[in-house]
């Protein structure tokens, strides 16, 4: 295949995906020239310490592989043999060991490079009663038109690593797949039934994944708390995630000003945000801010508020806020505003009384004014009402 390459990103993702391709079409014997020299020199380079290539390459060696003359099954097959263990190192080791898939696909999506398409109808919320039978829940399964060439390779590829993926996670025994396709049975439907399953519809309304929701929320087997943080912290070292610093801080803001008390830990905070605690200090520190920094802030945002607009003690106040007593919040709004709490009220109660005081005596100073006015305006209206008499 020939044709203009695209300015490839310069965001390095895990390359696995390509290496197991590129082996998969050497086994396959047909000539992958173009796609070598597309890949250039970061596939050259790539060794089994350093495993990324740039993002914008990787869909492009797929699409490209997929004009080549190979088996009518190949795409199956090659989704088959593709594992978490495929990924770069760090990554596989991350998910490998993470709860489920509800806990890793934010952060999965969100951050480190995979496509974000369809994530949020894909984790849905687990149904209240725990007793009550798991819905299924039905994904498209590529987002390529239909009547596109390469939609049957995209179809075949993209159910084979799912079903590969979830069985790698989750366990072979026991789990049910079924699949829909927009197109007539091929003559090859039975590697269709070998790797995906009996439960195929072929000739229907779109091509789609069904899976039990409980599926998303099941453990993996591999699942391990505590090297899942290990490891999160050695791909945060080896493919820190692409974020803006910016928006990151607004996030946090966003996240602390629904708290009137009982504030979030950072820990807390990154969970919600999808980061780890390494990154989003990373990215804090790269705006000149810090957690603690945007959390004292808030704080006092919360404390200007109760001291200006209510009756609240400043012993209360230091409760709601968090302090485990007044002499900590009086030392930190010290620092902070320069006077302390009692003495802060005082004088925006006294400059909101002069406020008040000055309002009053400008509106009385007004009435007198306009009174002499309104009384000779009265008399002018009285004398030429006797006249007309």
């Amino acid at each position: 295949m020939s044709g203009p390459n695209p300015a490839p990103s310069t965001r390095l993702v895990p390359s696995g995906g390509v290496i197991h391709l590129v082996r998969a079409l050497q086994d396959e014997g047909v000539d992958f020239g173009p796609i070598r020299q597309m890949l250039g020199g970061d596939f050259s380079t790539l060794t089994t310490q350093n495993t990324r290539i740039q993002a914008a390459k990787i869909p492009l060696a797929y699409a490209m592989a997929m004009e080549l003359p190979v088996r009518e099954d190949f795409w199956l097959r090659l989704g088959s043999g593709f594992s978490v263990h495929n990924w770069h190192l760090e990554l596989s080791n991350w998910i490998l060991t993470g709860r489920n898939f509800a806990d890793i696909m934010p952060k999965l999506h969100g951050i480190y490079g995979v496509e974000a398409e369809g994530v949020n109808s894909m984790t849905p919320r687990p149904p209240q009663d725990e007793g009550r039978e798991y819905p299924w829940i039905r994904q498209a399964l590529t987002p390529v038109p239909g009547d596109a060439p390469s939609f049957c390779a995209h179809a075949e590829l993209a159910a084979a690593t799912l079903v590969s993926g979830l069985k790698s996670l989750l366990g072979k025994e026991n789990l049910e797949f079924r699949f829909t396709f927009a197109y007539a049975e091929p003559v090859y439907s039975d590697c269709y039934r070998d790797v995906l399953g009996t439960q195929l519809l072929f000739d229907a309304e779109s091509t789609e994944f069904h899976v039990p929701a409980d599926y998303f929320y099941r453990e993996f087997l591999s699942s391990d708390a505590v090297m899942h943080q290990y490891f999160e912290q050695q791909l945060e070292e080896f493919f820190p995630p692409e974020v803006d610093s910016q928006d990151i801080v607004a996030r946090v803001e966003n996240v602390l000003r629904d708290y009137h008390g009982n504030f979030p830990s950072l820990p807390q905070v990154s969970a919600m945000l999808a980061l780890g605690e390494r990154s989003l200090r990373r990215n804090l520190a790269a705006c000149g801010t810090s957690y603690r920094e945007l959390l004292l802030r808030t704080k006092m945002h919360r404390a200007l508020y109760y001291l200006e607009h209510t009756d609240i003690s400043v012993e209360e106040i230091a409760y709601r806020l968090d302090y485990s007593d007044y002499a900590n919040f009086r030392r930190a709004f010290l620092a902070q505003q320069g006077e302390s709490p009692s003495h802060y009220r005082s004088s925006a109660r006294d400059s909101s009384a002069r406020v008040s005081s000055a309002r009053v005596s400008s509106a009385r100073a007004s009435f007198v004014r306009e009174s002499p006015a309104r009384e000779s305006s009265a008399r002018e209206s009285a004398g030429a009402e006797i006249v007309k008499s």
